[in-house]
């Protein structure tokens, strides 16, 4: 599974976002895993931040089996995604393209 944010993060389009990962969910095989690109996302306000992690808790209880979060050079971001999954119980491996969390899913980072 692949999720990309850009730009700003506003709340709108995470409760819209989380209403299709509640769709998508179910029918994930179990074991999957998921890329998380936020190289090119904005520093997330307090409402993005409860949206996503509300997001997040849905992960594991779905079967998420690796998280690998692309960060680019979105330092302020990568710590406030960080904060979420460490809050929540998961870690995260660390890419700085999608290329190359597609290499670490494959066994070649």
């Amino acid at each position: 599974m692949l999720v990309v944010y850009r730009g700003q993060v506003l709340a709108e389009e995470l409760d819209h976002a989380e209403q299709e990962l509640r769709d998508m969910l179910p029918v994930m095989p179990p074991g999957f895993d998921m890329v998380c690109d936020i190289s090119a996302a904005d520093p997330l306000s307090e409402e993005a931040v409860a949206g996503v992690r509300r997001m997040a808790e849905l992960l594991i209880p779905a079967g998420m089996r690796t998280h690998v979060r692309v960060v680019g050079r979105s330092g302020q971001t990568a710590l406030q995604f960080q904060r979420i999954s460490r809050a929540l119980g998961y870690e995260s491996w660390l890419a700085f393209s999608q290329e190359e969390a597609v290499d670490l899913l494959d066994g070649e980072g």
